[in-house]
This record gives structure tokens, C-alpha cells and sequence, in this order.
């Protein structure tokens, strides 16, 4: 249970490593890529379960996520910025009695480029996912309200709406646009993601105002309120650094928002249901590789996710009998980045789901697809 704590342990490393500078701003994305890839490839799967109720316990490390990544921006805008902005490095040589502001003037290009690589791997892996879980519940307004502010950090916050009540609707169907298709590469797909999921939140949230009778363009418009979280993530930038460091911010948010397409792809890229039946276990490809499971609170159990979004992550079931990723999340998202490579990986994953797993109305789905992208029905055997 306390192994999900483990990226909570992360956030307070490399909060101290934007404030040290050098190398180790390299250390959020070193860390987390070769802890996942390699983990995920040595350690044996994670099957486990959690008994009881320890809700108290991973509800404080969940929440506690907002505070240490605010603080990790605030660092980071501080060790990117010209100047002490809010005397953070006088307070660094006071408080740990290194020469925090020479380090920081000392600050190479490839130590710039770390800094920027972690920076939006943790907006990634602790803000979209984190955010994911709590957005989720939506019977705790504070919940999703918590978990719109850390999608601001990626400029995605949309992702509040659209994910909860278009997605897990859709999922594996051509009306998902975050449902990657057969023969689908990794661009294409996250271009057509993140502009339909756009379109779809909004629909999404003018639809329900409508049916209240309010004003689209009106506080209630939840789509609104995340824009304004996104705006002001932008102000605390430019207080620091100005235009400058504006541009900064939306390298930072655009590269983490780009893992949350690369995610996208994975869980259920070339799977199809028939639109309007139940959405299965078989719709995602599941995930239990250990390191995977714990750095993401068991987003890789996304099968039983998907088959009841509504329960916290520490109830999801490994689900052993579901389409399986050969390989953890992380590994797969390098894969993804070089299509021939990700797709001769997959098509016989495929082949495998359109015999084993697919329903007969779905098998017929494949026979009457005449896209050119990947193995279907008919070249599966």
C-alpha cells in the first residue's frame, strides 16, 4: 500500500533538485524513465489487492500531489528565470548553505533542456494522472475542482469533461477521438485527440447549461473555469520572467500535455465495440508491470477501470484474462514514437484480440472494415 507513496518521495527529490541546479535537474525525467522501463522489465508483475479501507491514508498521498508539484513549478520557474524571484535562492543558501543563485547563473544549455524534460514529465505523471483519479468522482465537487487545477498544468483542462462523460462513453468506437485507430501513428492521432476532445468538452458542458437554462458563457461553464486555472498558471510565469518566460510555460505544458496523448494511444489503440453495447473489460489493454502500476496508481488496470470508472484506484482488480500490453507504460510510449516499430508490436496483439476477445458483432465490425491500417479479422489467422 505505502509503494504508492513513492511518488510522493519523488516530488520532495526533485522540488531540492530545481533548487540545486546542475545535473540534477536532470533527475524527474531520468528518474522516472529508467525507473519505469527498467522496473517494469525486471520486477515481477503486480497482481496484488488491497484489503480494508485504507482510503485515509492514499486520499492524503493523492492530495497532497497539488501542493508538492505547485511548489516543484515554483522552483522551477525560479531556477529558469533571470534573477532570485521571491528571494527563493537567498532563502536556499540561508536555509541549506549551498550558493543556490551561482549554481543557478552557472546553468548550461543541455542542464536547461533537463529541467524543462522533468518538468513536464511531472506535470504528466503526477498532475494529468493524479487529476484523472479525481476527476473521476464526481460526487465530491472538491475532488474534481482539485483535479481541474492540476490539469492546468498541461493546459488540459477540458480533459475534466470531455474524459468522464464523452470518453468512457465512446471508448473503442469511432466517436472517440481519443480511441486511436488501427494503422493509426502517433502525431495523427494526438492532433485528432486533442482538438475533438476540445470540441467534445465543450458540447459536453453547453449541452448541460442548456438543459439548466444558464447562459453557455456564464461562471457555471466549467469548461470556463479551467481556462481561467490554465491563465493564471500563465500569470505566475510571467511575474517571474515575463514574455519570456510565458513562452516557457507553454513548452512546458504542451510537451506534458503530449504525454497524456501518448497514453491515450496505448489503452486502446485498434480496439473496436460496437456503438451503444456495453463497454467490457476486452475494450482496453490492460497493464500490471510494477512500476508502471505504482508511479501511475493503477492507471494500467485500465480494463476494470473502464468497466467501473467510479472506483478509487486502490479497488481496480488486476484482471489477468484481459488484452494485455507486452510491456509497461512507459515502454511503450518510446515504442509509440517510432510507428513501423509500435505497430509490428502490436498487429499480432491484435490478431490475437480479434480471435479471443472479440464479439461476433465485433469480428463482423472487422470484416466490413476496409481501412488498410493494421491486422484485422481476416489476415489474423
Amino acid at each position: 500500500m505505502f509503494s504508492f507513496g513513492y511518488y510522493n518521495i519523488l516530488l520532495v527529490g526533485t522540488f531540492f533538485s530545481f533548487l540545486y541546479g546542475q545535473a540534477w535537474v536532470w533527475l524527474g525525467f531520468s528518474f522516472l524513465v529508467a525507473a519505469s522501463v527498467i522496473g517494469d522489465r525486471l520486477l515481477p508483475h503486480d497482481t496484488s489487492r488491497i484489503e480494508g479501507n485504507p482510503s485515509r491514508v492514499l486520499n492524503s498521498l493523492l492530495y497532497s500531489i497539488f501542493p508538492l508539484l505547485l511548489a516543484n513549478v515554483i522552483v522551477f520557474i525560479w531556477q529558469m528565470t533571470p534573477g532570485d524571484w521571491l528571494g527563493i535562492g537567498q532563502w536556499a543558501t540561508d536555509s541549506f548553505g549551498f550558493d543556490a543563485l551561482a549554481h543557478k547563473e552557472a546553468r548550461s544549455i543541455v542542464q536547461s533542456v533537463g529541467a524543462i524534460l522533468s518538468m513536464g514529465l511531472l506535470c504528466a505523471s503526477g498532475g494529468t494522472n493524479v487529476a484523472h483519479e479525481l476527476v473521476h468522482r464526481t460526487w465530491d465537487p472538491k475532488a474534481v475542482y482539485l483535479g481541474r487545477a492540476l490539469l492546468s498544468f498541461t493546459f488540459d483542462t477540458s480533459f475534466s469533461i470531455e474524459h468522464v462523460y464523452g470518453h468512457h462513453a465512446n471508448i473503442a468506437t469511432p466517436k472517440d477521438p481519443a480511441s486511436a485507430r488501427r494503422g493509426d501513428s502517433l502525431l495523427p492521432f494526438a492532433l485528432r485527440s486533442t482538438i475533438g476532445s476540445i470540441k467534445g468538452a465543450w458540447a459536453i458542458e453547453s449541452e448541460r447549461l442548456r438543459k439548466r437554462k444558464l447562459k453557455v458563457w456564464s461562471y457555471q461553464n466549467r469548461f470556463l473555469h479551467g481556462q481561467l486555472m490554465s491563465i493564471a498558471l500563465i500569470a505566475l510565469y510571467a511575474s517571474a520572467g515575463g514574455w519570456q518566460a510565458v513562452l516557457l510555460c507553454l513548452l512546458v505544458g504542451v510537451y506534458g500535455k503530449g504525454y497524456l496523448e501518448m497514453v491515450n494511444y496505448i489503452e486502446h489503440y485498434g480496439l473496436v465495440r460496437v456503438p451503444g453495447s456495453p463497454v467490457a473489460p476486452r475494450h482496453s489493454w490492460n497493464s500490471n508491470h510494477y512500476m508502471s502500476s505504482i508511479l501511475l496508481y493503477n492507471l494500467t488496470r485500465h480494463s476494470h477501470h473502464h468497466e467501473k470508472g467510479h472506483l478509487p484506484f486502490w479497488k481496480l482488480e488486476p484482471m489477468a484474462h484481459t488484452p494485455m500490453l507486452p510491456y509497461g507504460y512507459m515502454s511503450m510510449i518510446l515504442l509509440a514514437l517510432v510507428p513501423p516499430v509500435y505497430k509490428r508490436v502490436m498487429n499480432p496483439r491484435l490478431a490475437e484480440w480479434d480471435l479471443k476477445f472479440a464479439s461476433e458483432a465485433e469480428k463482423n465490425l472487422l470484416i466490413r472494415d476496409e481501412t488498410k491500417n493494421g491486422p484485422n479479422l481476416q489476415t489474423a489467422g
